[in-house]
């Protein structure tokens, strides 16, 4: 096992369980589908975000590059904005998905 440091995700042996336990099969069929579930290309991007503040590489950069242009499809569709109940809700869902992908545009991948 290597470690660099004392913290929880700081040595080999952590960062190969999460990476198992993400397992990016599960980004690479909802990025790659037709018309994927607005809400879950939402939770996607949050988890990415987050893992990536612990580590850089947990992604491949083509899934992080396809969930970017996931994003932008939805941000671009007035449609699925319409269908919420209330106004407010769907703004603050819109700019918190700009949000996503200006930080998902940060990040780097592997590969």
């Amino acid at each position: 096992m290597g470690a660099w440091g004392y913290k929880t995700f700081e040595n080999d042996s952590a960062l190969d369980w999460v990476s198992d336990f993400i397992n990016s099969k599960e980004l690479t069929k909802l990025v790659k589908q037709k018309d994927p579930d607005p809400n879950e290309l939402r939770a996607a991007a949050a988890i990415i975000i987050q893992l990536h503040k612990v580590n850089d590489l947990w992604f491949d950069q083509e899934n992080i590059d396809k969930l970017i242009g996931r994003l932008e499809d939805v941000v671009n569709d007035g449609e699925w904005f319409k269908s919420w109940f209330s106004s407010r809700d769907a703004r603050d869902i819109k700019k918190e998905m700009r949000k996503y992908i200006r930080e998902l545009k940060k990040l780097e991948g592997y590969g």
